[in-house]
């Protein structure tokens, strides 16, 4: 019986782990496609002045590929709604941007897109350096908490 129990904790935990993993890996996803939405707006507006509607479903058209199959959106926050919930704290500076894009001048959407898109920037590359310690401490850490348990209970 306590054999079958450590088997189902040990389980359990490396459950846990992947579960884990497969969520850091899905923030640091959404932070790329984010990033793509944002260059996407900007590039639109400072080379051919499209309007945001247009924007939006040319970027629809390029995420048709993309295995998510979200629905088709709208506006900018509602494209941005899902990528914002799976990218955690850093979800807020894309929302703030979806709240405000198209809102002014060419010119203030631009720099509000630059602005965008260097806080993106810096935060995906931060999320993606720091993705091999994270998988590597979500794969370990349910699993050591695990064997501790099974010490004090064995």
């Amino acid at each position: 019986m306590k054999l079958a129990g450590m088997i189902l904790l040990t389980v359990c935990a490396l459950c846990l782990g992947a579960y884990l993993r497969r969520g850091e890996r899905e923030r640091v996803r959404a932070m790329e496609r984010a990033l793509s939405l944002v260059r996407h707006v900007r590039r639109k507006i400072e080379y051919f002045s499209a309007p945001l509607p247009e924007i939006l479903a040319e970027w629809e058209a390029e995420r048709s590929a993309d295995p998510d199959g979200h629905a088709k959106a709208a506006t900018v926050a509602e494209a941005a709604a899902p990528l914002a919930a799976r990218m955690g704290g850093d979800g807020e500076l894309l929302r703030a941007f979806a709240a405000e894009v198209g809102g002014g001048y060419r010119e203030e959407t631009l720099a509000l897109c630059a602005y965008t898109e260097e806080r993106l920037a810096q935060c995906f590359a931060e999320a993606q350096a720091a993705y091999p310690a994270r998988a590597r401490l979500y794969g370990a850490l349910p699993l050591l908490a695990a064997f501790a348990v099974m010490i004090v209970f064995v």
